[in-house]
């Protein structure tokens, strides 16, 4: 996850001009939202914690970067083809890895948050399901192709 990319879009999303700016909205130092851009890693309960409060689709977050990384690896050049084993087991590698994201983010909200945040997350994740599993589908037309 490229960490500038999504200060970059919470920021668009949210009207702020400059990291300080974001950094006194999310209630740290500026010294500490640097760290985070520096070691391309943010605490993810903080920055979950304050897109949910702001009302930031995360859907939309995630599927921007996602259609990015697509559209750099299909535009211009080509691609070498790729087995449907190759794909598949690439598929269910980033699928396990975010579902260990998910897992820990709604533990995170069902100890610290509360019923509505939770019911949020539960329907945010649910769309995001669904829209997950399409980009998958697409992903692969994409590569066989």
């Amino acid at each position: 996850m490229d960490i500038r990319y999504f200060l970059n879009k919470i920021k668009d999303e949210t009207g702020i001009k400059t990291d300080k700016e974001l950094a006194g909205a999310m209630g740290v130092k500026y010294g500490t939202l640097t760290k985070w851009v520096a070691r391309n890693s943010v605490p993810k309960e903080s920055m979950i914690e304050f897109v949910v409060s702001r009302g930031i689709d995360l859907n939309q977050l995630f599927a921007d970067e996602k259609k990015e990384i697509v559209e750099q690896y299909t535009s211009g050049s080509s691609v070498p083809r790729l087995t449907k084993s190759v794909i598949d087991t690439v598929i269910e590698k980033e699928a396990q890895a975010f579902a260990e994201q998910l897992k820990e983010t709604y533990f995170f909200i069902a100890q610290y948050g509360n019923m509505v945040l939770l019911k949020k997350f539960e329907e945010e994740l649910s769309t995001l399901s669904a829209s997950y599993i399409e980009t998958c589908e697409k992903f692969r037309e994409i590569l066989e192709d």
